[in-house]
């Protein structure tokens, strides 16, 4: 996957949120090919044998940039995806208040 066609997955945000968020774009999508790619090494050293003492500084990685990953994709797809959650926030919460 390019840059652009990641880019692609908010063309239907509003064009001023993209460019405010396209830093953010970028580093979340530089963290998703730090995934792949610690993913690879990581399935390479394991079918080469390597002790365990050298994979897990590198599991330990994968698992911080995969919540990287998470928290930045969350923030973009609150601010740039289009999803009407108006039902929802008081949906059974009547006798609450």
């Amino acid at each position: 996957m390019t840059l652009e066609e990641f880019k692609s997955l908010f063309t239907d945000a509003d064009e001023k949120k993209i460019a405010v968020l396209g830093g953010l774009i970028e580093e979340a999508y530089d963290c998703k090919m730090e995934i792949i790619e610690l993913k690879e090494r990581i399935q390479d050293m394991k079918t080469r044998d390597v002790k365990f003492k050298y994979i897990a500084p590198r599991e330990k990685l994968l698992v911080q940039k995969r919540a990287s990953y998470t928290n930045m994709m969350n923030k973009l797809c609150r601010e740039l995806c289009s999803v009407d959650s108006d039902g929802l926030d008081d949906e059974g919460l009547e006798d609450y208040e």
